[in-house]
């Protein structure tokens, strides 16, 4: 057979490589673009990197003067209007989508710049406002979807003034209608951390602030700060509190309120890489499964071709010429494949980013990465070239001074029919089916070891995905898992109140639970600002889950998250100097627990393994506001545990009602049965990644058996000939070909199942060890035992068209085709 004709068998190499490299380069170019999608929105939107507040009303004067600090680069003063989205009925919607969260944050920008050249949104369909047109909005995804807008259509707002003594006055409340003219994304919405990032948003213009100037429905004024690159935000807040302190008027009030953003913005990042981890092991494990293929496929091609290179160097080819034309042949195969694996992901790069970070997306569409599509590029090219070498520098040799490898076979009698027939008791389509998976044949090609070892692959990744998206599954649906250990936190907002107002409450609702106090609270430790809590048992012991070690027993002790531990570079048994309140205190570290979402409006919430906890003396002194009598000791919050048996629903409707007889803000007191931190929110939306990529990896197992099957049976369409002379019926060829294949399936699952459950238990502790959650992992049995099911029996079916095809073939053509 001459060289030209060898094109076709050539070409499938080429599409197998365009395939395999189109998927990994499509997988490898999202991983990136996942993981620095949220990053490349806030450069290019301008982010702020502090918040800075007062306790009343901001003014010109203060916040020129901190625009001109030497950190600064821009400044957008933003004031937050008391208005109300209004239901189907016409009434005002006052509770938030979240504990803490406002019903609605309706942000102003008075110098126009929020929205626009600082922290600028992002469009998600419309065009941007007139900053000049008092009437028109922009609204987030939230409002839109609730009231189905487009741009074009109205929003009926209700705005309330607030009155003299700071409380909403609704007397005085008028309707507003506002033209929507795009939905946009705030970048505090990728991932919602703070309670005030779960609450729906709207845009105002400039024009609407100065037209209801001054604003009688402010409830928080403040601005966005974006500082220089390197710019210390401590070094900024000392400046801007004695600024504030100098422009400290009636209005003003005193120390401004800060926030360091950077924080809240590392947890969204944090929160979006699972997808990108996951997306980089899917494209290495289906990168080493495509190389395993191609390099067995190559080598195949160039086994076949063993004849016609015994006759090149009858006819005076050296060794290196022929291992120069085998190298020619292979190259042009893999550039044709690494340019379709090219075009592919560039026509699939709109499929990319995935999760949270596909809403990040600055430039959503078809993207090109240089780096990552050009490295994928030379390893398409190189890789199966290297793979392939050691085999056909083997057939070089034998070409230039040995036998033709299938007489070689035939003569050293290592031909597995005639040792299946003379030297083992059983079926003849049995113990042929078995040498015919893994011993040599006459065919000339070597043995399926590479793609053997490439489903093996593919079925242990199916298991490890398993693993891992059960125990994901488990801990996104276990409260206790990610710290939450009681049923009901009745939260009192920014308020407080006395154990002995509530626990006759608490006693009603079922005698028979346990609860305890719990107040809110912000520590320095270092240079970090960490979430805190305080708990104080009052009736058994409620509190966050609890790792390592044991509870803060008086004020002098504390407990950390496992994230925050790390950050600190410190150990149980180590000491801390805290600082709060103005207060300095040395604390030891006596235990590792794992939080759930503590936290109120835009203050960093605790979340998984990051937060403190510690007993309520040092937080005290922040529930001496509102609510809370003169020497009484108040509380922020209370969790509660009931009984299995209780009925959790009635204590949470008397709860309710007893907020009401409290006097508290609409939305301010309310029972909270769901406190997920944004992680586990996040992974609830992406649950199911693992198991979709798993069943990808599961059909590439099931595509790389359906080609070792065919490749085995044309290779040992020989020694099929030789049994059907013999005497084998149609039958038995294809129960030989059915039990080659339960033997490869069998040996992939042997070695990949083990592996997979092992790998998948690994991966999961490696993970939950970096979120700080425990880290046993949920092994899936029935799953397991479906999937080794599932495969035999489809090995079989993939059997079924290789086998009739060989029952069928006459011996004659087979035995004169050698």
């Amino acid at each position: 057979m001459g060289a030209r004709s060898r094109w076709k068998p050539w070409l499938t190499v080429a599409l197998l490589l365009g395939l395999i490299s189109g998927i990994v380069l499509t997988a490898a170019a999202g991983a990136r673009r996942t993981e620095t999608a949220f990053p490349r929105l806030l450069q290019a939107d301008k982010a702020a990197n502090v918040l800075v507040s007062p306790q009343n009303l901001g003014s010109p004067a203060l916040f020129g003067a901190i625009s001109r600090l030497p950190e600064v680069t821009s400044l957008a003063w933003v004031r937050i209007l008391d208005m109300f989205l209004l239901d189907r009925s016409g009434k005002p919607v006052t509770t938030g989508p979240a504990p803490g969260a406002p019903a609605l944050f309706a942000a102003a920008p008075v110098d126009g710049r929020f929205g626009t050249s600082v922290d600028r949104v992002k469009v998600l369909r419309g065009t941007m406002y007139s900053p000049d047109d008092a009437d028109e909005v922009m609204v987030g995804p939230q409002v839109a979807q609730r009231y189905h807008l487009r741009p074009g259509n109205h929003l009926r707002l209700l705005d309330v003034p607030i009155g003299a003594n700071g409380e909403p006055e609704v007397s005085r409340a008028r309707h507003l209608s506002f033209r929507v003219t795009a939905v946009v994304v705030f970048d505090s919405q990728i991932v919602p951390v703070s309670a005030t990032d779960q609450a729906p948003e709207i845009l105002l213009t400039k024009a609407f602030a100065d037209k209801d100037a001054p604003l009688p429905t402010v409830s928080a004024d403040g601005a966005y700060v974006r500082l220089r690159q390197g710019a210390s935000v401590a070094a900024f807040d000392r400046q801007a509190n004695q600024l504030s302190m100098r422009y400290a008027t009636a209005t003003i009030g005193g120390p401004l309120f800060e926030a360091d953003l950077s924080d809240q913005r590392a947890k969204v990042e944090h929160a979006i890489m699972p997808e990108a981890t996951a997306l980089w092991l899917f494209a290495i494990i289906v990168g080493l499964i495509g190389l395993a293929l191609a390099g067995q496929l190559a080598s195949r091609q160039h086994a076949i071709a063993a004849p016609e290179l015994k006759l090149m160097q009858a006819l005076g080819a050296t060794r290196g010429q022929l291992l120069a034309l085998m190298a020619v042949r292979t190259v042009v195969a893999t550039v044709v494949g690494a340019l379709l694996g090219l075009v592919a992901a560039l026509a699939a790069s709109p499929l990319t980013p995935i999760g949270p970070a596909r809403l990040a997306e600055p430039a959503p569409g078809f993207a090109v990465n240089l780096v990552v599509l050009g490295a994928g590029l030379a390893g398409t090219m190189l890789l199966p070239v290297l793979v392939v070498l050691p085999a056909a520098w083997r057939l070089a040799q034998r070409a230039a001074g040995g036998p033709n490898p299938s007489v070689a076979t035939l003569a050293g009698g290592r031909l597995g029919v005639t040792g299946a027939l003379g030297t083992v008791r059983g079926p003849v389509s049995l113990v042929t089916g078995v040498r015919m998976a893994f011993g040599p044949r006459s065919g000339g090609a070597g043995p399926v070891g590479s793609a053997l070892a490439a489903t093996t692959l593919a079925l242990g990744a199916l298991m490890a995905s398993l693993v891992f998206g059960s125990s994901l599954d488990r801990l996104v649906g276990t409260p206790r898992l990610y710290g939450q250990t009681w049923q009901l936190e009745f939260q009192l907002g920014f308020g407080a109140a006395p154990k002995q107002l509530v626990q006759p409450v608490l006693l009603a609702t079922d005698p028979r639970g346990a609860y305890s106090g719990g107040r809110y609270g912000e520590l320095s430790i270092g240079n970090q600002t960490v979430p805190a809590i305080g708990i104080d048992p009052i009736k058994g012991d409620v509190a966050p889950l609890l790792l390592r070690g044991r509870r803060p027993r008086n004020g002098h002790e504390i407990v950390l998250g496992a994230r925050t531990l790390a950050s600190l570079d410190k150990q149980m048994g180590d000491t801390v100097t805290v600082r709060y309140s103005g207060v300095r205190r040395t604390m030891r570290i006596v235990g590792e627990a794992v939080f759930p979402a503590f936290g109120l409006g835009t203050f960093t919430p605790t979340s998984l393994g990051e937060g403190a906890e510690l007993t309520g003396e040092p937080l005290a002194a922040g529930t001496a506001g509102e609510g809370c009598p003169r020497g009484a000791s108040c509380y922020n919050f209370f969790l509660i545990r009931f009984p299995p048996a209780a009925q959790v629903d009635a204590a949470s409707r008397a709860l309710a009602t007893f907020a009401g007889s409290l006097g508290c803000p609409p939305g301010a007191c309310v029972p909270v049965a769901d406190q997920r931190p944004a992680d586990i929110q996040n992974y609830e939306r992406v649950r199911d990644t693992p198991l979709v990529l798993g069943a990808l990896l599961g059909f590439l197992s099931l595509a790389t058996l359906a080609h070792v099957l065919v490749t085995s049976a044309r290779r040992g369409r020989r020694d099929l000939a030789v049994l059907k002379a013999l005497g084998l019926t149609r039958r038995q060829v294809a129960a030989t070909v059915a039990w080659q294949a339960t033997a490869l399936a069998v040996a992939a699952l042997v070695i990949g199942t083990p592996l997979g459950v092992v790998a998948g238990k690994l991966a999961w502790a490696a993970f939950a060890t970096s979120l700080g959650v425990p880290t046993g992992a949920d092994i899936p049995v029935f799953a397991v035992l479906a999937t080794v099911a599932g495969a035999l029996l489809a090995a079989n079916a993939l059997a079924a068209g290789p086998g009739l095809a060989a029952s069928w073939a006459p011996p004659a053509e087979a035995l004169r085709s050698e």
